[in-house]
C-alpha cells in the first residue's frame, strides 16, 4: 500500500434532538444548500470526541444545551471522503421548548428553530438525510452505547456498541 492510496478523512458529528413533538434543526447559511434545514452538528475540533463535537456543536449553533444519549448512525460519505456521526441528545435539565431561547451564529446559519415533526418529514427544505434521520430515529428505541473505556486504555477512547444482557 502506498501512501497516496490512504485514506484521509473528515469528520464530523451533530445531534438529533426530539422534544415534545418537534425537531431542533438549523437553517444553512452558505454553499448550494444554503436555506436548507439540517440537525446541528459540524466538524471536530482538535482532540475531541464526536460525541463531545455534536454536543458543542449544538451549543454553538442553537444555544442549547444537550446531553448525547446514544450513536444513532454513522454516514460515510465516499465522493468527499467524510465520516459523520449522528447521535440521539436530550435537553441537559428539564426545559420546555416554549421557554428556550435560541440564538445562532448569523454568519453560518439563517434560523434555528423546533419544528413539528410532522412538517420537517413532509417538507423538501429539511434535507433528505435529515428526514431519514428523523423518522429513523423516532422507530428506533436505542442506539449503540458508548462505553467507557479509560479503565482499558490511559486516556480513553470513544467506543460505541450495543447494550449488552
Amino acid at each position: 500500500m502506498t501512501q497516496e492510496n490512504i485514506v484521509h478523512s473528515t469528520v464530523g458529528a451533530g445531534a438529533l434532538l426530539i422534544v415534545q413533538e418537534h425537531v431542533l434543526l438549523v437553517q444553512m447559511n452558505y454553499g448550494k444548500f444554503k436555506g436548507d434545514w439540517i440537525l446541528p452538528g459540524g466538524m471536530l475540533e482538535g482532540d475531541e470526541f464526536p460525541s463531545e463535537a455534536a454536543k458543542r456543536e449544538t451549543f454553538e449553533e442553537t444555544g442549547v444545551s444537550v446531553k448525547i444519549e446514544d450513536l444513532l448512525f454513522t454516514r460515510f460519505r465516499k465522493s468527499r471522503t467524510n465520516i459523520y456521526f449522528v447521535f440521539r441528545a436530550t435537553f441537559e435539565g428539564n426545559q420546555e421548548i416554549e421557554q428556550v431561547q435560541l440564538s445562532f451564529p448569523k454568519e453560518e446559519l439563517l434560523d434555528a428553530r423546533f419544528w413539528k415533526i410532522e412538517d420537517a418529514l413532509k417538507d423538501s427544505s429539511v434535507r433528505p438525510y435529515t428526514r431519514f434521520y428523523i423518522k429513523r430515529g423516532l422507530e428506533m428505541r436505542t442506539g449503540f452505547q458508548c462505553i467507557d473505556t479509560r479503565e482499558l486504555i490511559d486516556g480513553g477512547d470513544e467506543l460505541f456498541g450495543a447494550e449488552g444482557k
